[in-house]
């Protein structure tokens, strides 16, 4: 069992609510190159360091404005179809899932710059969120058939059957 150590700010989770600021621009380039190194590498993290492949999405879902941290690894990494795809099925997708404040930014950037345009396309999304995109947004994203939204189907209305033991029309009828 390892002992706690004494979180310093930078090294707190970036959660909604308490601690949720925004990372000036040095250091926003800084964790997109540490997440381009990590998806590369696959480098291994000591447990009193923050992974990148953690920080990034935690930050993209809850800091007010993460679009700047997504635009310095694309901008850095733009050629990499490695770390556009990781980037596109995983914190863009769950951006594309949890925040529809960022919709229209996104299908912005992704009008404007290939690769945004890259990362859209390897996106997923359940019909019913995929219908409500943004037109171009929704032709790049791939639209899952699987969750359509609608409600689970529910089994044909039939009688009950008395068991064996009862009479025909139930319990002592």
């Amino acid at each position: 069992m390892r002992a706690s150590l004494p979180l310093s700010p930078e090294r707190l989770s970036f959660r909604r609510g308490k601690f949720v600021y925004q990372l000036p621009p040095s250091e926003i380039v800084e964790l997109a190159q540490a997440y381009a190194t990590n998806v590369r590498t696959d480098t291994h993290v000591e447990p009193f360091e923050l992974d990148p492949l953690f920080r990034v999405p935690d930050y993209a879902l809850c800091a007010d404005d993460p679009l700047p941290l997504l635009d310095a690894i694309l901008e850095h990494e733009s050629g990499d179809e490695v770390i556009v795809g990781n980037l596109g099925a995983g914190v863009l997708e769950d951006l594309l899932n949890c925040r529809r404040d960022l919709w229209p930014q996104i299908d912005d950037r992704a009008r404007r710059e290939p690769v945004w345009a890259a990362a859209a396309s390897g996106s997923w999304l359940s019909g019913y969120l995929h219908d409500q995109l943004p037109r171009n947004l929704a032709s790049l994203v791939t639209r899952l058939d699987i969750d359509d939204g609608a409600a689970p189907r529910q089994r044909p209305n039939r009688p009950r059957r008395p068991s064996k033991r009862q009479n025909r029309k139930g319990r002592s009828r």
